[in-house]
């Protein structure tokens, strides 16, 4: 059985039918292989089309250099990936304002969907306190908490902005290996690849698992007697400090309310995927853990004491060339580790560009600005920006540049 069907027997909604909205799918028809020439597509963690293991620099290049029809489809997809998402989620936003569910915020919030998700788990943790307030607030909790799509949505879309994020830094630098002055060598073009690929592949399992929820009638978005259930929810709690029985009552709805989001929540598509890319979110994750803890480091050396912080004695004891040198080395393994680590790339641009000057730190300012989604080259990535100093002295750079960069 499909797992899109599972997750609809699963939700049991009266009258209620999961489909896909109007707007066309961003999925299109691509034949992958296994590895291979430039031109052709690997595969990704998830089975679809990507960059896919053991690339030359070159093949991984291709695609933003002499893109084919299939590599420009495939480009296409990835970048519509991120709008398709946002259109579903905005639809959802909005149903969740009519009903009243951003109250949980509070008066006058801002309608902001991650920060609904967020307020609801934090509320999860101590649900009976929360609604025994009986306030607008615990109304808002208790519709969101019999909301079963509500809950599978915000679980769906729970890691949407990093893996956004990870894709858009990843494309960025190897495209900027290819427009601009970023350098990159082969392992470092596979390891961006490599992370790329493993947010394109949950990305597009967010995508499934919102077109799965999605029901183009608002009205059979959520069970008819959802407001029903949340006041009784309510007026339990309420009552939960005068009577033990009804106190025994509220703690058994809200266990089996729990129990059964989380079996709804394994039949996600986003579920199983981080089941079965475990081994590799895993290494992601200490990588990122590990050049965090050298780019910290790097920080240290490469920042003057200011505010009263005391650098460690090792630090304060070296001059202040060979504390550049540390924090250089330090940044160099950081971004061994996380070639998408956007602090340690400035440290590393500065570094270098005291010792050497800017004809060898321009590369490095150059994939700061791709990490922070800046081109030099490109107008719409700037025109509507408040570039911060870090970012406006990297783009100056940049533009210095007498000869553009040799491909």
């Amino acid at each position: 059985m499909k797992r899109s069907s599972l997750l609809a027997i699963c939700l049991g909604l009266a009258g209620a039918s999961v489909a896909t909205p109007g707007a066309a799918s961003t999925t299109v028809t691509l034949v992958p292989t296994p590895a291979g020439r430039a031109g052709e597509l690997g595969l990704a963690p998830d089975g679809k089309p990507g960059f896919g293991p053991g690339r030359s620099l070159a093949e991984l290049l291709h695609p933003f250099r002499q893109p084919g029809d299939v590599e420009r489809r495939w480009l296409a997809e990835l970048g519509g990936l991120p709008a398709a998402i946002d259109t579903l989620a905005i639809v959802a936003r909005d149903r969740y304002a009519k009903r009243g569910y951003f109250e949980l915020l509070g008066a006058n919030a801002e309608i902001d969907l991650a920060a609904l998700h967020t307020a609801f788990r934090a509320a999860e943790a101590d649900a009976p306190a929360i609604l025994a307030k009986g306030d607008a607030r615990s109304k808002a909790f208790a519709r969101m908490y019999f909301d079963v799509r509500f809950a599978l949505r915000a679980a769906a879309l729970e890691r949407y902005a990093d893996e956004r994020g990870e894709l858009d830094a990843a494309l960025g630098v190897l495209r900027g290996a290819t427009d601009g002055h970023v350098q990159l060598v082969e392992a470092e073009a596979r390891r961006l690849a490599d992370r790329a690929d493993l947010a394109a592949s949950f990305l597009r399992a967010i995508e499934s698992d919102l077109r799965t929820l999605h029901v183009p009638k608002p009205e059979l978005d959520v069970e008819s007697d959802t407001l029903a259930k949340a006041d009784e929810l309510v007026a339990l709690a309420v009552a939960r400090e005068k009577d033990r029985e009804r106190a025994f009552e509220l703690a058994a709805r809200i266990d089996e309310l729990a129990r059964a989001k989380r079996r709804m929540t394994e039949t996600l598509a986003t579920t199983a995927l981080a089941a079965k890319l475990a081994q590799p979110l895993a290494a992601r994750s200490k990588a990122l853990d590990d050049a965090g803890k050298l780019t910290v480091a790097a920080r240290q050396h490469f920042e003057e004491p200011a505010n009263g912080v005391t650098p460690p004695a090792d630090v304060v004891k070296l001059s202040r060339s060979d504390r550049l040198r540390v924090a250089r080395e330090l940044a160099s393994r950081a971004l061994a580790k996380d070639p998408l680590d956007d602090e340690a790339t400035w440290i590393l641009a500065e570094t270098v560009d005291y010792f050497d000057g800017e004809l060898y730190s321009r590369p490095h300012y150059d994939r700061y600005l791709a990490l922070r989604g800046i081109r030099a080259h490109r107008w719409e990535t700037i025109r509507d920006r408040d570039l911060t100093h870090k970012e406006q002295k990297a783009l100056d750079v940049v533009q210095r540049a007498t000869q553009p960069p040799v491909r």
